[in-house]
């Protein structure tokens, strides 16, 4: 656990996001705020960091969040330390990546029936953080309306239509599904980081 630990001396961090990205920032820095250790931290979105990048000290700590495309640069370079459920995070030096891939779109499949969305939530509880179970309303919100279409219209256009949309009502429920789960997972994501992983980085 990082708040168990010490660094000395003061040690910079800085955090450089999108716009977009920015709340899992200030999520970062919420975490590294609750520790008394010599850290502090700044957010600076891609622009501002660009712009600014030839003044950068080659010691400075800099942690990269999201899916940006200065984030995807820095990851070419850096491979994973640590990946699960779709979560991944790394360092190279004084650059580390997190950052939440793909993965959970297929957690919403039919023949997996939520098996590895639960088992993240299991998981995100042995380092503390609860999440709330999405699947079951997002499914109800998403499928009545595309049932009840289905129905109306199935008798007289036949099957194919039905077939069309409940793909649809897939698709739909699987980008309400992706949205929420993904703020879930760089919770858990930052939670992990701030635990397990920041104390080294800070210290190479």
């Amino acid at each position: 656990m990082f708040a168990s630990q010490s660094l000395s001396p003061e040690a910079v961090l800085m955090i450089v996001c999108d716009d977009k990205d920015m709340p899992y920032a200030n999520s970062l820095m919420g975490l590294i705020s609750q520790t008394k250790e010599n850290l502090s931290a700044a957010i600076y979105t891609t622009k501002v960091y660009a712009s600014n990048l030839s003044q950068l000290s080659s010691k400075q700590h800099i942690v990269f969040i999201g899916n940006s495309h200065t984030v995807k640069e820095q990851r070419q370079m850096i491979h994973d330390q640590y990946c699960e459920y779709g979560m991944h995070y790394g360092w190279l030096g004084k650059r580390a990546v997190l950052y939440v891939d793909d993965a959970c779109k297929d957690w919403i499949l039919p023949e997996d029936k939520g098996q590895k969305y639960h088992d993240f939530l299991k998981y995100s509880k042995t380092y503390g953080v609860e999440h709330p179970d999405v699947l079951p309303d997002i499914l109800k919100k998403v499928s009545k309306p595309k049932l009840a279409l289905g129905l109306a219209f199935t008798g007289a256009l036949g099957g194919a239509l039905s077939c069309g949309l409940a793909a649809a009502g897939t698709s739909a429920a699987a980008l309400a599904f992706g949205g929420k789960v993904k703020a879930q997972q760089y919770q858990t994501l930052l939670t992990v980081f701030y635990q397990e992983g920041l104390k080294p980085f800070m210290e190479g």
